[in-house]
């Protein structure tokens, strides 16, 4: 199985450090055969709001340029590929597919971080990093199923990630993490071992995300499973070498079927 990594942000997103060249020297001393980037996208916000948390619309140019360089310079050394990771915003979906394919972008994976918006603070938006209450878990795998249906997205990163808020193994967290197993095994997508949710144990005490459970629930419906470093920092691949063993061993005992591709240019069809 090879070493890979499909969920790779940048400095531009405001909050990750490092380029794309920094990235791939750590790829490569760390046995990485193929490196995806996937920054947050950018969105045009009518009110005139501006985003801390992702790249900018004057971003993406100089985003792709860079990585189609590095493509070409690395070339038989490391397989490198472009993307974003979206958000599935109904309203805004129709300008970011014309501009991936005018950049020819390579992939895009879901993050379910909120709805309908991500203009944090207002009323209106629904932070699924914040999640308390079960009506909040009902709409992320609502937003998320009719985000796999669209069949945009090469694959769902960190599915469970609502528990980082919710934080109780209860009935309603066992529902949703059936319900979201349910639907990426009907439509064959890909679901993320996101290693970097892995901290949010240590601070919290208890398993947030990726979840155990979840993964086993994965494994008895015979779901396909990619381990993603959802790197914010070049270093990540050094420092979560065992972590990402640890994975490794957790989705094969659990019986997912482990792949180290995504299918690429989804968003186009």
């Amino acid at each position: 199985m090879a070493k890979v990594n499909y969920h790779t942000h940048t400095y531009r997103c405001q909050h990750a450090k490092g380029d794309v060249e920094d990235y791939i020297q750590y790829a490569l001393a760390n046995g990485l055969t193929t490196l995806g980037f996937s920054d947050h996208t950018p969105w045009v916000y009518e009110d005139g709001y501006i985003s801390p948390i992702r790249m900018r619309v004057d971003q993406l140019d100089e985003y792709v340029q860079t990585i189609n360089t590095a493509k070409i310079k690395y070339d038989g050394r490391i397989q490198i590929f472009s993307g974003l990771e979206v958000e599935y915003h109904p309203d805004k979906l129709p300008w970011l597919i014309d501009l991936a394919t005018k950049h020819g972008l390579d992939y895009m994976i879901l993050g379910n971080h909120s709805y309908p918006h991500d203009e944090y603070g207002s009323p209106q938006c629904h932070d699924f990093f914040a999640i308390h209450d079960i009506d909040d878990i009902h709409l992320y795998v609502d937003v998320l199923t009719k985000a796999v249906e669209s069949d945009l997205f090469s694959c769902i990163a960190h599915p469970e990630v609502f528990m980082r808020g919710y934080r109780k193994l209860d009935d309603t967290a066992r529902l949703a993490f059936e319900q979201i197993i349910t639907l990426a095994k009907k439509h064959d997508v890909v679901l993320e071992y996101n290693l970097n949710g892995l901290p949010f144990d240590h601070l919290y005490g208890i398993h947030t995300y990726p979840h155990p459970l979840f993964w086993e629930m994965a494994g008895k419906a015979g779901c396909k499973a990619i381990i993603g470093y959802d790197a914010h920092f070049p270093e990540a691949f050094e420092q979560w070498e065992d972590e990402y063993q640890k994975g490794m061993d957790l989705l094969k005992h659990c019986g997912c079927t482990i792949v180290d591709t995504i299918p690429l240019g989804k968003y186009k069809k």
